[in-house]
């Protein structure tokens, strides 16, 4: 018996899980949209905290500016949202999407970084070869 009830309560945890909770909206940004989006507010985001500055000498307010280039509303941005949030597979990959994203950029920059000290490195190097061998 108690079997029984496990099992029932197994089945109905399993339907309740299943079920929708959030109706798909009409207007749902496709998940790949969304990850750009989402990359483009991250990057937004970062910006304005390191340099809060640059954003704000150019009149750039990051989600109006976000609006306006995917042709969304804020509306639309939490209907869809929301409705991957109440999808946490979907959901991951869509934020897995966009920090991979981040971590390839970051990557990137970091190599650009390291060309430029070592090119910077070199050419110091070689400067001051070129003016010990003007003293001699």
């Amino acid at each position: 018996m108690r079997q029984l009830w496990n099992y029932m309560a197994f089945g109905l945890l399993v339907l309740g899980c299943a079920e929708q909770q959030v109706p798909r909206p009409e207007n749902l940004i496709p998940q790949t949209r969304m990850a750009d989006i989402l990359y483009d507010i991250a990057v937004l985001h970062a910006i304005d905290g390191s340099y809060p500055k640059a954003l704000k000498n150019s009149e750039i307010s990051v989600m109006a500016f976000v609006y306006e280039k995917y042709g969304i509303d804020s509306l639309q941005l939490t209907q869809s949202d929301l409705y991957y949030a109440s999808r946490p597979v979907e959901y991951e990959a869509i934020y897995k999407a966009v920090e991979d994203r981040v971590a390839h950029q970051r990557d990137s920059i970091n190599d650009v970084v390291r060309g430029a000290n070592e090119k910077g490195r070199d050419d110091l190097k070689k400067q001051q070869a070129e003016e010990k061998a003007e003293e001699d």
